[in-house]
């Protein structure tokens, strides 16, 4: 039986210049869903820059896992 989890609570977010292959070394700070990340500086609000999000998920390895994302942008 199918089950849903929202999942708009647990998300960190960092930003970093566009050369930034990996995320691994850049600070990342909680933030909820939905966020803008450009709401931190509305004088620059077409910058060039890359806006990372990560969140944890525990699930069994037997588990099959359906994502469904939307408003993505």
């Amino acid at each position: 039986m199918g089950k849903t989890i929202l999942l708009n609570d647990g998300w960190e977010f960092a930003k970093s210049a566009l050369d930034v292959a990996e995320p691994t070394s850049l600070g990342f700070a909680p933030v909820d869903l939905p966020h803008d990340w450009l709401i931190y500086d509305t004088t620059n609000l077409y910058e060039n820059s890359i806006g990372w999000y990560r969140r944890y998920l525990d699930y069994s390895s037997s588990a099959h896992i359906f994502l469904q994302f939307e408003g993505v942008y």
